[in-house]
């Protein structure tokens, strides 16, 4: 009950919105540039969702994807698993 209550207190954010502070706070996309041109990317946002997608992607081919799911519904991930008896 009280790691729901924990749960319940964290924002919901988007994980772009996440990325996007991270690059903020850190000034990392610049460093993604074009192979030829060596030009940094003209849009942030595009650029992090265009990546996190990359690797969701290489991850379901990989069959090791699992969704991000809410946690109310779902309870902590250690609960999930049914114990040995």
């Amino acid at each position: 009950m009280l790691t729901q209550q924990a749960y319940d207190l964290m924002p919901r954010v988007k994980i772009t919105d996440l990325l996007f502070e991270v690059d903020q706070r850190t000034n990392f996309t610049p460093h993604f540039t074009h192979l030829k041109s060596d030009a940094e990317p003209p849009d942030r946002t595009l650029l992090l969702t265009g990546d996190y997608v990359w690797h969701a992607n290489k991850r379901v081919a990989k069959g090791r994807f699992r969704p991000l799911r809410h946690r109310k519904s779902a309870g902590p991930p250690w609960r999930t698993k049914k114990s040995v008896s």
